[in-house]
């Protein structure tokens, strides 16, 4: 198994990976997340890999791509109430279904720290919505803890 560093050639794959977690939000929150075809997602993984500071891995098994991760490097700047702070933000990470419980999103996350060391960040953050449970349980056992909760309330009802 590699990880890699995502190039425009590899949307289509990214699509596919992306399908998945896509359809998982958009089953839990319809009203947030959209039901989309891999047309949409390859343009909007082609889209992300040319912003500046965005970065994508792919994780590949036997040459086949099963897993993904999509990233920013957000550079926030000294202020009089906060302190300057390097952050790779990590927008999507999934692994296809069949090749979950093999180690490969530990091993994204392994290639998501490096990359973090490598360029002096000061911390990774990832969201998770409440209604993913197994994305929860699996970014505390990697070492994630909750540093914020966000709340909700609905008007369109």
């Amino acid at each position: 198994m590699i990880i890699r560093n995502a190039t425009l050639d590899d949307v289509t794959a990214l699509a596919i990976l992306g399908q998945e977690i896509q359809k998982i939000h958009y089953e839990q929150r319809p009203k947030w997340f959209k039901h989309v075809g891999s047309r949409e997602l390859v343009s909007f993984y082609r889209e992300f890999l040319t912003g500046n500071d965005h970065v994508g891995f792919i994780a590949e098994y036997d040459s086949v791509p099963v897993g993904f991760a999509l990233f920013r490097v957000l550079h926030r700047e000294n202020t009089v109430i906060t302190h300057p702070l390097l952050t790779v933000n990590v927008d999507q990470i999934g692994v296809s279904e069949s090749a979950r419980r093999m180690g490969i999103g530990r091993k994204i996350l392994g290639a998501i720290r490096e990359f973090a060391v490598d360029i002096g960040a000061d911390q990774i953050h990832i969201d998770s919505w409440n209604f993913n449970k197994n994305a929860r349980e699996f970014f505390e056992s990697a070492g994630f803890s909750t540093e914020i909760r966000r709340f909700h309330l609905d008007l369109t009802n």
